[in-house]
């Protein structure tokens, strides 16, 4: 019985300041293990232009898909030319990464950004800047969002993947991009936002040794993904 007096005589300190420490991480609001969005219904749903099928995700109240489109119908042009794509000032470009039909399975297709407007499904847009944030503010801001909207592993991940858990179930994809030539798949995801300027519009990027989620504001001729999100 002392023994056991003693044993928690020793503990009781470690207790309290274990106690203490985690009542700091919540007032300072750090996030907890358990996410508190809502993360309740998923299901899929099919294109009716080509007969694609995509998973989608609710995550609070919006509906996501959570695969990267792969649309390639006659509104939008497919370029494999490097010149025509980076002089493609009406931005209505598309191109498979590699220029090979059989990465579109797993990542989906590039899309300059008039295409990606225009790739949607009736029913579905392309995801305007301030959706895009209210997302990562859902999952925690921008130092945490990121891992949680990434696929997990690294079956298509490069190592290390960092802080990826795909608690969000978003199941984001590194397909790199197009530039007229193609780079970054495994490395680097990146998605256009419906919020443009001029020859700009802002973009998201996640990144296989980053947690975090970055927003940039680059050129409308790039080849980037694209989620639409429900109307």
């Amino acid at each position: 019985m002392k023994k056991h007096l003693f044993s928690l005589w020793i503990l009781w300190p470690l207790l309290a300041w274990s106690l203490w420490f985690a009542a700091c991480e919540k007032k300072a609001g750090i996030p907890d293990e358990q996410d508190s969005f809502q993360r309740d219904t998923a299901g899929i749903f099919t294109d009716s232009r080509d007969g694609k099928k995509y998973r989608w995700i609710k995550i609070d109240n919006h509906i996501w898909m959570a695969e990267n489109l792969a649309y390639t119908g006659r509104d939008i042009r497919h370029v494999t030319d490097i010149h025509q794509w980076v002089n493609n000032t009406e931005y209505h470009g598309w191109s498979y990464y590699d220029n090979n039909p059989r990465n579109a399975n797993t990542y989906g297709v590039h899309y300059q950004w008039e295409a990606a407007r225009r790739a949607c499904p009736p029913g579905w847009h392309l995801p305007t800047r301030e959706e895009w944030q209210s997302l990562i503010r859902t999952l925690g801001g921008p130092p945490h969002a990121g891992g949680k909207l990434k696929e997990t592993g690294t079956a298509h991940w490069n190592y290390p993947n960092t802080n990826a858990t795909n608690s969000s179930g978003f199941t984001a994809l590194p397909a790199g991009e197009y530039s007229g030539y193609s780079s970054g798949m495994g490395k680097v995801g990146y998605w256009w936002t419906g919020s443009g300027h001029q020859d700009r519009a802002h973009v998201i990027i996640l990144y296989h040794n980053h947690a975090e989620c970055f927003t940039m504001n680059l050129c409308k001729t790039l080849g980037a993904s694209v989620r639409c999100v429900k109307d």
